[in-house]
This record gives C-alpha cells, sequence and structure tokens, in this order.
C-alpha cells in the first residue's frame, strides 16, 4: 500500500505514463490524486511522542476502484479501517484511535485518528521508504523533511488542463503543533523558497500552510516542507 506522501509525490515516469492511462478510461472522474484532498494535523509532545488527525475528501467514483482485482498500480492511500489497521500493523509504535466516514454529494469524507510512540513511528507512516519523510537535527534542533511534490508532471498538454479543472475545489494542508516554538519553511528542490501556500502561518507552537492541490502536482521545481523545533 502505497503511504501519503508516496501518493503526493510522483517519482517517476512509469507513475506518470499510468496517470495518463488512467484519465483517458476515466475522463469523467480524473484520476486519484486530482480527486482528493487531504488536511492533516500532526501534534507533538516533548518526547516526540503525539498524534496525526487526518481528514480525506476522496471523489466517491473513486472509492471503489481498489474494490476491484487488478487495480493494484493505482496509488491509494488507506481510507478504510482495515487499510488503517494494515499499516499499523506494519509500523511499530502506531495505533488507530478512531475512524469515521460520511458522504456529501460527491465526495466521501474520511477521519482518522492515529497515535505515534516516537519519530520512528510517524515516518512509518508518511513514508515507508525512507526517502520523501526524513528526520534529523541540526545545529541542535530537531528538523522534519516531508517531499510533497517533485515537480515531474508536465504543464505543456492537455492533461494539465484537464487536471487543473478537476482539482481546483481539493486542497492540501499540513499543521503541526508542538510544546515550544517551531518555524516552518517550504522550499524547491534547489533550497529556494517556494511561494505557492495560499494560507501558512511560518514561526511559534502552532505552524500551518494550505495550497491548492493543483499546486503541489505541479510545483515547477518540487515541493518541500522543512520543520524546525
Amino acid at each position: 500500500m502505497k503511504t501519503l506522501l508516496d501518493f503526493l509525490a510522483r517519482k517517476d515516469a512509469k507513475a506518470q505514463r499510468r496517470i495518463e492511462g488512467f484519465l483517458l478510461c476515466l475522463l469523467s472522474i480524473g484520476f486519484l490524486s486530482s480527486c482528493i484532498g487531504v488536511n492533516t494535523n500532526i501534534s507533538f509532545n516533548a518526547d516526540n511522542s503525539g498524534t496525526i488527525s487526518l481528514e480525506y475528501r476522496v471523489n466517491q467514483a473513486l472509492l471503489s476502484l481498489g474494490r476491484f482485482d487488478g487495480n493494484e498500480a493505482y496509488p491509494t492511500l488507506p481510507v478504510g479501517r482495515i487499510d488503517f489497521e494494515r499499516t499499523i500493523a506494519r509500523v511499530p509504535g502506531l495505533s488507530l484511535v478512531s475512524h469515521s466516514t460520511r458522504d456529501e454529494a460527491m465526495d466521501s469524507i474520511i477521519t482518522a485518528r492515529l497515535r505515534f510512540r516516537d519519530i520512528n513511528a510517524l515516518l512509518g507512516f508518511l513514508d515507508a521508504s525512507g526517502s520523501l519523510a526524513m528526520y534529523g537535527n541540526e545545529q541542535g534542533s530537531q528538523k522534519l523533511t516531508l517531499v510533497l511534490g517533485t515537480g515531474i508532471l508536465n504543464r505543456d498538454n492537455t492533461l494539465y488542463e484537464l487536471i487543473r479543472d478537476i482539482s481546483g475545489s481539493y486542497n492540501i494542508s499540513f499543521s503541526f503543533s508542538f510544546p515550544s516554538d517551531a518555524s516552518l519553511e517550504l522550499l524547491d528542490n534547489q533550497g529556494r523558497a517556494n511561494n505557492a501556500a495560499s494560507q501558512i502561518n511560518p514561526q511559534g507552537r502552532n505552524i500551518m500552510f494550505s495550497m491548492p492541490l493543483e499546486h503541489v502536482l505541479y510545483a515547477d521545481n518540487g515541493l518541500i516542507a522543512q520543520i524546525m523545533w
């Protein structure tokens, strides 16, 4: 099962070809990442344990795709309770506190709350590969680095126009709560400032950013969030 950041990043050309083929078959729906909004809040305790609160807004037509054989190649997020139970079974120190689903006119809203014992459990949930969520220390501060977008999708085609239209109502947001002051930077792959956020609070005990999904998928030079505390 793909993880949250793996879903957002689209790391290779094979994934891009899969997206294009999927779109051709499902023009009325769009592909998975263009029909989902993700709201994530990560709250840290002083010992780096904490909780993850998630809300997914998913087009209802897409939820059924994973129920059919042959869809293993499509990127997925944990949405059903059984998905989360499988995730926590493979990540030591991760537990599921609550899970619920409600339906609206076009979307299903999935909410979940998890508890992580330490940084390793948090990283295991965000990115099992270890390449998209990284933790370290820098000049006496702790640093969490999240690779949210790699900028591999090509703007110069009709695929971009379709994705832009479909994804217009969906946002990606991350917020982080700490027992002491923290800071947030959004950068591109060259370490330059990325100013795509529609909302951002970069300093304090509660930091956050939010942006349209389109800006994550089509970040020209990638999108990296660096959090230090």
